[in-house]
């Protein structure tokens, strides 16, 4: 049987995973995460993983996927998705997609990454422009290619993966964008029902310094000290994820420990009215809910 697919969005903090929990206790469905820091086992304090009793009572996945110290990615995670769906459809049961990873979530609607395999000599060329010249150096490679580039010419995180993949493939970054568009969705096959949690910015405020309180109380620095021995450094995605990158700092001696929660706090309230945005501008019409009797 094959179940409508649901999608919960809603930033950091805002109750996606207690709305999830109660609407598969009240219909027996699994829930996907979609949250890319709950891809990482040993990473479960910072992330607010969901407990093992949680996890042992409600089918859960697309947690535990990797070791701290290698990253994930979409790729991996469109497969897994496909897997899960298709193991419930044969189960007959309902999935519920959660989580506040809006690059993840958007892979429900939106086409796969283009894949383009960069030559390692087309990388060490790149490579050898950025040294020799820097940010300028790179624009300029990319604007003999491409006059009007489809892309932020200032930041230079855009500039070198546009330039590698516009001498890997001769097209331009606007014909790229284009190709990739006529890519279809993994997902197409599902129907799919989007409902989005957003708590007014006062009360998210709240709840992210309660949340960052529980963590440290329950014993956010010594994982991450555990994270370290397993190399987290390895993997800058979750090294640099917030609560890890400010503790990792406090355990290096430059951030203080009186002011290890509210550089937590503060850092979260800003990563929320990013994922707010984010959800904004790039979400499907999404249904307003507080609750799981919403959906």
């Amino acid at each position: 049987m094959k179940h409508p697919l649901r999608i919960l969005t809603g930033t950091t903090a805002s109750g996606k995973s207690g709305i999830a929990l109660d609407w598969a206790r009240k219909t027996g469905g699994w829930i996907l995460s979609c949250d890319a820091l709950l891809f990482y086992r040993g990473a479960d304090i910072g992330t607010a993983k969901p407990s093992a009793s949680e996890q042992r009572e409600v089918p859960h996945y697309g947690i535990d996927l990797s070791p701290a110290d290698q990253v994930y990615d979409l790729p991996r995670y469109i497969q897994h998705a496909l897997e899960v769906l298709e193991k419930a459809e044969e189960a007959g049961v309902p999935v519920l997609v959660a989580g506040g990873s809006g690059f993840y979530a958007a892979a429900f609607h939106e086409p796969p990454p283009d894949p383009i395999d960069v030559p390692a000599i087309i990388r060490q060329r790149v490579r050898e422009l950025e040294e020799s010249g820097g940010t300028e150096a790179l624009r300029s490679a990319l604007l003999e290619i491409d006059p009007t580039p489809d892309i932020d010419l200032l930041n230079p995180r855009r500039i070198t993966p546009a330039l590698e993949r516009c001498l890997t493939t001769g097209l331009t970054t606007q014909e790229l964008r284009a190709r990739h568009r006529s890519i279809p969705c993994p997902f197409d096959s599902w129907e799919r029902i989007w409902y989005q949690i957003d708590r007014p910015p006062e009360i998210l405020s709240e709840r992210i310094q309660l949340r960052t309180q529980q963590m440290l109380a329950d014993g956010l620095v010594t994982e991450v000290e555990q994270l370290r021995t397993a190399g987290i450094e390895k993997n800058p995605t979750l090294a640099s994820a917030i609560g890890y990158r400010e503790t990792l700092s406090y355990l290096d001696g430059v951030l203080p420990l009186s002011e290890l929660a509210s550089t937590i706090s503060a850092n979260t309230v800003r990563l929320a009215t990013r994922q707010r945005r984010w959800i904004r501008n790039r979400m499907p019409e999404s249904r307003q809910i507080q609750s799981a009797a919403g959906m």
